[in-house]
């Protein structure tokens, strides 16, 4: 399995809620039994020695320091939209 994590933040009602994008995030989802994945939950995840990337459409939270990787995230914006259509699909 995959060691990362990938979650896209969406503002419902002005609350930034995150949603599993891959398939360990899902399993993460169905773990705790949710839809979403809490923000506190990110920390317990990571201790786990996962790696989480939270993207959200234009507003890109981006974990790493140097410019180089953030304009790589920037690049995968697009996947994260393209992930979230197909999440929306999924979704009953």
């Amino acid at each position: 399995m995959n060691r990362e994590v990938k979650l896209v933040q969406r503002d419902v009602y002005g609350k930034p809620t995150l949603y599993p994008v891959n398939r360990a995030a899902q399993l993460f989802a169905l773990i705790a039994g949710t839809r979403t994945i809490r923000h506190n939950d990110v920390e317990m995840i990571r201790q786990l020695g996962f790696d989480v990337v939270i993207s959200g459409g234009v507003e890109l939270q981006v974990l790493w320091g140097d410019d180089e990787a953030r304009q790589e995230a920037m690049d995968t914006t697009s996947l994260v939209i393209s992930a979230r259509a197909a999440l929306d699909k999924v979704s009953p």
